[in-house]
């Protein structure tokens, strides 16, 4: 199970929409854009080559306003994750949707002392995936606010609005003001899946070279949260966090550990002195 979060801030919200729309323009395509879809990093192929400058305008100019935050659950030795159709699954849904969020705010924004979140979640037909959406904004709320009246940890005083269900496609949306959520939604997607190939989490076809592409950006900024603040090339400190859970303490830990202990598969997807460990 996978939650990416991607933080808009308002004032970052029609820039950052104008740009991912001035993308499209240039390579002349308006369909939606999922990670799943991408195949080939072909010049000839105008989805890749959108969600290529799509992650590099992110990485470049806007993940300093825009922080991502991913939350990755794997199955360990000892555990086993529930799924859907396992009773269980409602309440780890739930309980790792609330974990995501409440790091993204405790990581990116502990310096703020008020936050107003207005969630927006890719639209579902699932009935349980809605369910438990929809129990979280008030779960969320309550306990960033308890933890910060116990001082446990650095919340602001957080106000979370109901959670929005939009699609993901802007062309099945009514409201025009939408439509750049829509997108976000879309960017988020592709920011998660490319993280979740960086640490090689699922095998991918050998033929998917747009999705090794795209992968190898994202490494290269887990390289640089493997480093401390001040020594980083660039500026991902709490801008950009992947975490995995659990470790064999049951917590959950930044997935760049996982980079340094890899098996060697593709030396072209590693940075120059970041090596799996033999």
């Amino acid at each position: 199970m996978a939650h990416g979060i991607l933080f808009v801030p308002e004032d970052w919200t029609i820039p950052l929409a104008d740009a991912l729309h001035s993308i499209r323009v240039k390579h002349g395509y308006f369909e939606e854009i999922h990670w799943r879809e991408i195949s080939s990093a072909s010049s000839k192929s105008p989805r890749f080559l959108v969600a290529r400058d799509w992650i590099d305008h992110y990485l470049r100019v806007v993940m300093p306003g825009c922080p991502f935050k991913a939350f990755i659950a794997e199955d360990g030795p000892n555990r086993r994750l529930p799924y859907p159709g396992d009773p269980a699954y409602p309440e780890h849904l739930l309980v790792s949707t609330k974990a995501a969020l409440k790091a993204g705010v405790a990581w990116s924004f502990y310096q703020e002392s008020k936050l107003l979140l207005d969630l927006v979640f890719d639209d579902s037909d699932n009935e349980l995936d809605r369910s438990v959406a929809d129990q979280v904004a008030a779960v969320l709320q309550s306990e960033c606010n308890t933890n910060r009246l116990k001082s446990t940890k650095r919340y602001p005083w957080l106000r979370v609005s109901p959670v929005r269900f939009l699609s993901s496609d802007p062309r099945k949306v009514d409201d025009p003001r939408a439509v750049p959520y829509c997108e976000f939604i879309q960017l988020c997607d592709l920011l998660l899946g490319a993280s979740f190939q960086a640490l090689q989490l699922s095998p991918e076809p050998p033929k998917q070279s747009g999705r090794r592409r795209l992968a190898r950006s994202i490494m290269a900024v887990l390289a640089e949260t493997l480093q401390v603040p001040w020594f980083q090339q660039i500026r991902v400190h709490r801008k950009f966090s992947v975490s995995l859970y659990p470790d064999r303490f049951n917590f959950a830990y930044p997935a760049a550990l996982r980079m340094v202990r890899m098996p060697v598969t593709d030396q072209s997807n590693y940075l120059p002195g970041l090596r799996p460990a033999s």
